[in-house]
């Protein structure tokens, strides 16, 4: 994990991307492990849209940081915001999406931009034993423990009844 001394936006971004979406993997696998039915887990990703999540390169970027973003922070190589948005509607709102499915822009040039299409995480991301180590470290972070403990009622949908 970064630290203060050692923190870099680029990086941190790209990590914290990676985090979500083996997070999501792995949640979805512990879902359908416990048999629940009634709630799926996936992720998604907005490609490179024009906002100012990134803000324009500090001094302290090096050459590369700001080569970078003078070069992709205008199109053809960014789409606009609302295109953005479209992978995660999608993922919210479109029939037939499943667990465990991934969703971002269709762009062959590494799903850049374009209209929200299903992709194949990145075999990194599937990796079971990251994910169960990321996993405890959520729980520890969070201190807490993602009970999965459910009566067969809730399986279905039904709220468990107290007696």
């Amino acid at each position: 994990m970064s630290t203060e001394k050692t923190y870099q936006a680029m990086v941190t971004y790209g990590q914290t991307k990676l985090c979500n979406l083996t997070f999501a993997l792995e949640l979805d696998r512990r879902l359908k492990a416990r048999g629940i039915t009634n709630v799926i887990s996936l992720s998604c990703h907005p490609g490179y849209a024009a906002t100012n999540i990134m803000g324009p390169p500090s001094e302290r970027s090096n050459w590369f940081g700001r080569a970078f973003w003078s070069t992709f922070s205008s199109s053809p190589f960014s789409q606009d915001a609302s295109m953005g948005a479209l992978p995660t509607l999608y993922a919210a709102t479109a029939p037939g999406v499943q667990g465990g499915e991934f969703y971002g822009p269709s762009s062959a040039l590494f799903g850049m931009w374009g209209y929200p299409a299903r992709e194949d995480p990145a075999a990194h991301a599937k990796c079971e034993a990251t994910a169960a180590h990321l996993w405890k470290q959520s729980e520890h972070l969070a201190n807490l423990v993602f009970d999965f403990n459910v009566s067969p009622s809730t399986k279905s949908g039904k709220r468990a009844q107290n007696n």
